[in-house]
């Protein structure tokens, strides 16, 4: 989650609508990960609970824990985020391949490091892609008009401009 906290300023700064739409992918996912992972399946034995018996190697430095396994984490932020950003810029094709390669690099880094079965892996992408959606179904349902369809910047000076000149009438319109 602490990449978000580069993310959104970013967002924000290009359009306040991106980063409000990925703070509530966020949101989302963050509750669904919260209710899957220590309410319905608390306790999941991770890989290196499974293979405790057995001799593996293990990579250097990397702490290898044993419960709380499914659905992964890391995998459901990556996918939210690499999603979110997806939506957003759903004409960059080159752009989307690059989120969607970076989200997938992460799934398979829980995998190589011991602390996440496939299954776990495949679920906590499920939710992100389902968290970045829901995120856009929420913007949308929350947040209708364009008003925010600007940069945080421009957001910002909104209420400091005052209009200098009067509005031409249209002749052609009787009131």
């Amino acid at each position: 989650m602490i990449i978000l906290l580069l993310i959104l300023p970013i967002l924000a700064l290009r359009k306040v609508s991106f980063a409000l739409f990925m703070s509530l992918a966020a949101i989302v996912q963050t509750i669904l990960i919260l209710i899957t992972k220590h309410a319905l399946f608390k306790g999941m034995p991770r890989p290196a609970e499974y293979l405790k018996e057995v001799s593996f190697y293990q990579i250097p430095g990397v702490e290898l824990h044993h419960w709380n396994s499914f659905p992964s984490g890391h995998t459901a932020t990556g996918l939210m985020i690499a999603a979110s950003l997806m939506i957003i810029f759903s004409r960059k094709k080159h752009f989307q391949l690059l989120f969607l390669s970076a989200g997938f690099l992460v799934a398979l880094s829980r995998v190589y490091l011991m602390q996440h079965f496939f299954v776990d892996v495949f679920a906590g992408a499920a939710l992100g892609i389902l968290s970045a959606w829901m995120g856009r179904v929420l913007y949308f349902q929350f947040f209708p008009s364009k008003k925010l369809n600007c940069s945080l910047l421009a957001f910002i000076s909104f209420g400091k401009s005052k209009r200098t000149t009067t509005p031409i009438k249209n002749p052609e319109i009787s009131v």
